[in-house]
């Protein structure tokens, strides 16, 4: 971005602006300034006008200068009553300049809350945090519905018109494990747990139902020695014709679609159907366990605690802190046990934007940031705008996994080479926790004993018939044909196949 156009936004140094402070900004360098015009260079691929992408960095411009805003406590001086103010003009200013309203009408968005009603307006001063929690809500409020309007704007853009030909890219985070981990780590990694059972069952459930239905003998040797236990056999029925050209030649043809009633079993190893009931199950999950905490008015992380703690001490997969003292619980995942520390649970997981603020920013002269709240500004002025990040979260996380079953997926298995990301380095202990924690081997071994490639009875015998006499080939049915191609084999590959009903 050029000087001019960081004056024109008030855009100073970085280490100037809060917001950008807060986190390991420099954990990974990079150099900004070269990759700024390939992004806007991108934008403008992507259909973007110039205008369009100048609303986009007014706003990113905005949320910084709304971290900079800072209070003042006040008292009055005719009934003591304490109040708060912003103290520093010029970067209200800034955003209400940025954002195309009116200053005076915005200031009091920070410091009070005012509901109108038939009888009049009700005006309430904010405390300190109040004004803080809501400078804070309307900078990830503005994030979010820009953010989404982007995605929005791209799709539109790549649209295709045959709803058969589209191809869905989803790249989600990892699974994310520190020292401390708080309620943006239970988020990512319940998200994780959804995904991650919608792998398995695509993977193994529905694999082993296809099996059933075509009545096949399945052997499955599973390594549950990596789990922790003696390896054991599990047996299941099948029916088509499949190749696995990796680990032996197995043949086995599929003629018929899955039914209903087919029996589901996964083994104890792969299943996490208990730790993604204790997260997400209604009504005691624990992401709708902080929901409805939040909307007590004396709602408190210790609070949630101890609702977590009288429905869930009787799970295996759910544990509290020897010491008392320690606000901590923890969550045997799929990938390990992991530790979160619910300080600050409540107040991250609530944001309410003020009713006025997006009363205010609807009737922007902006018509992009007005187009956006608009749908925010509900049917009763004054009414917050409150958004929950557990309820958010696990919607979106639903119906991501409700289109991933309903398509044909194609899951992706990423790992790290090692955790400082050094290039050319392996780290085996990091790299086989992995390997475990992602059911890799197990896949593996699945696949090894299964029939992945299948190949439908017309395709194989038309393919392979010219193996068998021709006069002998004209008066016989394709299963026939098909039995007698392949025991014309010999018996050498006899186990390496099975034949569907």
């Amino acid at each position: 971005m050029s000087s001019d156009t960081k004056a024109t936004y008030g855009i100073r140094d970085q280490q100037k602006f809060f917001y950008l402070t807060q986190g390991k900004v420099g954990e990974n360098i990079r150099d900004d300034a070269l990759n700024f015009p390939r992004l806007d260079g991108s934008l403008e691929i992507l259909g973007f006008s110039e205008e369009q992408r100048q609303i986009i960095y007014k706003t990113l411009a905005t949320i910084l200068h709304l971290g900079n805003m800072y209070f003042r406590q006040r008292r009055n001086a005719e009934d003591e009553a304490e109040y708060v103010e912003v103290s520093n003009d010029v970067e209200l200013k800034w955003a209400s300049y940025l954002l195309d309203v009116d200053m005076f009408s915005f200031a009091p968005c920070f410091t009070h809350k005012i509901i109108k009603t038939d009888e009049g307006v009700s005006k309430t001063a904010f405390s300190m945090g109040q004004a803080l929690d809501a400078r804070d809500a309307l900078a990830m409020t503005l994030y979010e519905v820009v953010f989404s309007w982007i995605l929005n704007r791209i799709s539109l853009h790549l649209k295709c018109s045959d709803h058969n030909a589209v191809i869905s890219v989803i790249d989600y985070y990892g699974v994310e494990r520190y020292i401390n981990n708080g309620l943006e780590q239970l988020l990512i990694n319940s998200v994780n747990e959804k995904l991650e059972n919608a792998f398995l069952k695509q993977t193994f459930l529905d694999e082993m139902a296809d099996y059933t239905e075509e009545g096949l003998t399945f052997e499955w040797k599973t390594l549950l020695a990596c789990k922790g236990s003696q390896p054991h056999h599990e047996s299941f029925g099948i029916c088509e014709i499949y190749i696995d050209w990796h680990f032996y030649s197995k043949y086995f043809v599929l003629i018929h679609k899955r039914g209903p009633g087919i029996p589901r079993i996964m083994p104890a190893s792969l299943d996490n159907e208990k730790v993604l009931d204790l997260l997400c199950k209604k009504p005691y999950g624990l992401l709708y366990l902080i929901d409805d905490e939040c909307k007590f008015p004396k709602a408190s992380d210790e609070s949630y605690l101890r609702h977590c703690n009288l429905n869930h001490l009787d799970k295996n997969v759910y544990g509290k802190a020897k010491n008392k003292e320690r606000l901590q619980m923890s969550v045997r995942h799929s990938f390990g046990s992991t530790w979160y520390t619910v300080h600050g649970f409540v107040q991250r997981n609530k944001r309410a934007l003020p009713g006025n603020v997006v009363k205010i920013l609807a009737d922007s002269q902006n018509t992009v940031i007005s187009m956006l709240f608009r749908p925010l500004a509900g049917t009763k002025e004054g009414n917050d705008y409150v958004v929950y990040a557990g309820q958010q979260f696990n919607t979106a996380s639903t119906a991501l996994v409700e289109k991933i079953v309903s398509s044909q997926s194609h899951f992706v298995r990423c790992v790290r080479s090692n955790n400082e990301r050094i290039p050319a380095r392996l780290d085996e202990t990091s790299l086989a926790r992995q390997l475990k924690a992602l059911s890799i081997i197990e896949t593996l071994h699945f696949r090894q004993a299964g029939f992945p490639v299948r190949i439908p009875f017309e395709r194989f015998a038309r393919n392979y018939r010219c193996l068998l006499p021709s006069d002998i080939a004209l008066c016989q049915k394709q299963k026939e044909i098909i039995v007698d191609i392949l025991d014309g084999q010999g018996v050498k590959f006899a186990d390496d196949y099975q034949i569907g009903l």
